[in-house]
């Protein structure tokens, strides 16, 4: 990493084609718009699907346009060659840490695979580094796109639907930040200060495998006393076919775990973390209300499920991860290779 740095950008991919060439040329075209220097960024490409192929891949698209990392996940129970269960599952939070744990910059930036940067995105990231705050970037999916050299062409294919522009659009402004409440933190991208998130011990894994990891890290960042704020201008706009064709598996989301929770289990777990009581009344009887609900009665600002310390944790480490694994998965306290 060059000295100069002052952003890392995470990129998280496992997809055998996630259009990196569009991140990768967006990216470029800002800095040179901007007139930054190429030394102030360094991607962190986290590769599910990392071999040496695909490192020579990544380094041909790249180029010589700035500083890579090319990384596998590190290990998790639930994906990839330390497995535990019967299948792989989303661990987008593992991925994350993955990435915090390699980046060397004072602020960290996490983008998603299949997106192309929108004009704008590289001078909202960069301000967001220079004065300390979280930011959020819009989103946008679109179908048939056709980018050449970084750029969308006019039209740029429609919007795909359903949920074409995220949710927050209408509280943004095309010339202003918008401070936003910390479950309004997710989307495609976002930046917070490297050491904030550790602080936070960062994105919390008992979101893994059933997401919500960027709204519970946005919750514990205001809790924290961050000031979030939301941003038209620095937008990603996704390949929506791409996302609309997802296999990856997620549980809640379709796939029951094998001993669904009842009240019972639902309300031991909560004491186990020492809540004594839902905060969320209505909320259905499932993995992911189960986290809201700890989330909220614990208050914590600090990630509950990391069997380690982020802060402590050096890449040299990531290979005995496996022998820290729980045995049992939290929620409903069968054994995690039963899932």
């Amino acid at each position: 990493m060059s000295a100069a740095a002052v952003v890392s950008i995470v990129y998280i991919t496992g997809r055998a084609e996630p259009r990196l060439d569009w991140f990768i040329d967006s990216l470029a075209n800002q800095l040179a718009d901007a007139g930054a220097d190429p030394g102030a960024v360094e991607l962190i490409a986290v590769d599910g699907r990392h071999s040496p192929e695909r490192v020579a891949e990544f380094v041909r698209i790249l180029g010589d346009r700035f500083a890579m990392r090319h990384v596998a996940p590190k290990p998790t129970p639930y994906g990839g060659p330390h497995r535990l269960t019967e299948r792989s599952y989303s661990a987008i939070s593992s991925a994350r840490n993955t990435g915090i744990v390699y980046a060397g910059a004072p602020y960290i930036a996490f983008v998603d695979d299949s997106c192309l940067l929108a004009d704008g995105w590289w001078r909202e990231l960069a301000a967001a580094a220079e004065h300390g705050y979280v930011i959020a970037g819009a989103y946008e999916n679109r179908v048939d796109m056709t980018v050449e050299h970084g750029r969308l062409l006019e039209g740029g294919g429609p919007r795909a639907a359903p949920a074409a522009i995220d949710s927050r659009w209408e509280v943004g402004d095309d010339e202003a930040l918008v401070q936003i409440v910390g479950g309004q933190l997710f989307g495609c991208s976002l930046g917070a200060p490297h050491e904030l998130l550790l602080e936070c011990n960062g994105f919390d894994e008992l979101c893994d495998p059933i997401g919500g990891e960027d709204s519970n890290l946005g919750i514990r960042l205001e809790w924290s006393g961050a000031r979030i704020f939301y941003s038209r201008r620095m937008l990603a706009i996704k390949d929506g076919e791409r996302h609309r064709h997802d296999t990856t598996i997620r549980l809640d989301r379709g796939q029951a775990v094998p001993s669904p929770l009842d009240d019972e289990r639902y309300m031991s777990c909560l004491r186990e973390f020492g809540v004594g009581r839902r905060t969320l009344i209505d909320g259905a009887c499932d993995c992911s209300h189960l986290c809201l609900d700890l989330l909220y009665g614990t208050r914590s600002t600090r990630a509950l499920g990391n069997y380690y310390e982020l802060a402590e944790l050096s890449e040299a480490d990531l290979p005995g991860l496996p022998a820290r694994f729980p045995e049992r998965y939290w929620a409903t306290a069968e054994p995690i290779s039963a899932l």
